[in-house]
């Protein structure tokens, strides 16, 4: 009798080990279709305006699917990430018929994409200039991620996944007195923009300052720090949606599609 009960109870301990295991080993796809499909009852569930022939292409197409991770290995290389890390962002992008603009569906999960899960819809083109002016606040979020170890988590997490502000400024960046890679790096580097981030820390914002060309090219982050809101207002020139250079209209000048 005791044989048979030890006997039955590793069997059963072996069948969950084994669960476990199976679960730890999934492919690729099967995260993948996972993501997918929760983003497409995310849709459904908050687009109840699209009509009945669009809500059965989203239903019966897959999206395209654009992914970035932060910090570590990159596992899910088919969806062609752009960095390194623990952290990914992804999102599942439908064209849909009858819209103008793409369904796109925004979401984070942990290391490898698993457990990802959909956080808002945006509804907007990919634009070149966007593209540009993105990977400089990717460089200033890792920067903060990697340079400003002090900071809050709920800073921390707020520059991961909110948007800044951001603003031509005139900081002192002391760059005459850094090395000779950075002084070469930044000689035809005319733009100083700094990045804002609301801070959890009374009376002060994230600012992560740096030198671009016109519309964020080449832009190097040089300086974080915590800053007041007053001192910001002193050292800001302008909006950088209100600076011809950062908002696309010197590209508009010279002929060119902004």
């Amino acid at each position: 009798m005791m044989i048979s009960f030890f006997s039955r109870f590793f069997t059963a301990g072996a069948a969950v080990l084994l669960a476990i295991v199976a679960m730890s080993c999934q492919s690729r796809g099967y995260y993948v279709e996972r993501a997918v499909g929760d983003a497409r009852d995310f849709v459904l569930e908050h687009m109840r305006e699209l009509t009945p022939d669009q809500r059965n292409f989203i239903r019966y197409n897959k999206p395209v699917m654009y992914a970035e991770t932060y910090s570590g290995g990159d596992f899910w290389v088919t969806v062609q990430p752009l960095g390194g890390n623990d952290y990914c962002q992804m999102c599942a992008v439908w064209n849909v018929p009858g819209e103008k603009l793409p369904i796109i569906v925004f979401g984070v999960s942990d290391h490898g994409v698993r457990g990802w899960y959909p956080v808002k819809i945006m509804r907007r083109h990919f634009r070149t200039m966007e593209a540009v002016r993105e990977q400089a606040i990717k460089n200033a979020m890792m920067y903060a991620m990697n340079e400003m170890l002090y900071l809050q988590t709920s800073d921390r997490n707020r520059i991961r996944f909110s948007p800044p502000r951001i603003f031509v400024t005139k900081f002192a960046l002391g760059i005459s007195g850094r090395g000779k890679d950075l002084q070469q790096s930044v000689q035809n580097e005319n733009l100083q923009v700094s990045f804002v981030w609301p801070s959890d820390e009374a009376g002060r914002q994230v600012v992560i300052s740096g030198l671009c060309r016109p519309n964020y090219q080449g832009f190097i982050t040089i300086i974080g720090q915590l800053r007041t809101p007053e001192d910001l207002k002193a050292h800001t020139v302008a909006p950088a949606d209100k600076t011809p250079e950062l908002a696309g209209k010197a590209a508009v000048r010279k002929g060119a599609t902004p």
